[in-house]
């Protein structure tokens, strides 16, 4: 966020391009991929370069619906969210920023996202779903618990929903940060096809 509390902008050809890098030994190892770019465009070079690698762009709006409808039917093994995410303490909810069906910006709860994706069978819900967001992962002190630690969020909603892996930040991340810790994750997941 910048300092009036406003979302930055991503840049996506950088983020499309980092996480080309990261998963670039999984794909080697016959992991199709598919990005939808939502309403941000992809630079013709880099649309090339990634179709020239055997990737598959998906033009159409990244709202809850479309994801749930490309997952739908399909055998996706993970789900990749590059974005921007919080969690209200007010409410004990965690929202990441998709779009709404038309295209503008649309601020996601994780109860929405949990309905929607319970509409998948269990076969269209990928294996893995890595949330490179801000806050989609946390943990609320409870005194009523005697003081430990309980998980909240989105990450906790995508475990008990059946997801066997998620991986998510507690708090706020540097977008650096979340690029190489997605090329390490991704590499080290190339070389031992181990997640933890």
């Amino acid at each position: 966020e910048d300092p009036d509390g406003r979302v930055s902008s991503l840049n996506v050809d950088e983020e499309i391009q980092n996480l080309q890098e990261a998963v670039q030994g999984l794909q080697e190892k016959g992991m199709q991929v598919t990005v939808l770019t939502g309403r941000s465009e992809l630079s013709m070079g880099l649309q090339h370069k990634l179709i020239s690698q055997g990737f598959l762009i998906e033009k159409r709006n990244s709202s809850i619906d479309s994801i749930v409808s490309l997952l739908k039917g399909k055998h996706y093994h993970v789900l990749h969210f590059v974005g921007h995410g919080r969690f209200s303490t007010r409410n004990n909810k965690a929202l990441l920023s998709l779009e709404s069906e038309d295209g503008y910006l649309a601020e996601t709860t994780d109860d929405t996202i949990i309905e929607r994706l319970r509409d998948l069978d269990f076969e269209s819900l990928p294996k893995l779903i890595f949330l490179s967001t801000c806050q989609s992962a946390n943990r609320q002190n409870v005194t009523m618990m005697q003081d430990r630690q309980l998980f909240t969020g989105l990450a906790y909603r995508l475990v008990q929903l059946g997801i066997p892996a998620v991986v998510a930040m507690q708090d706020d991340v540097s977008i650096i940060s979340s690029r190489i810790f997605a090329k390490e994750f991704y590499g080290t997941l190339a070389v031992d096809g181990i997640i933890d």
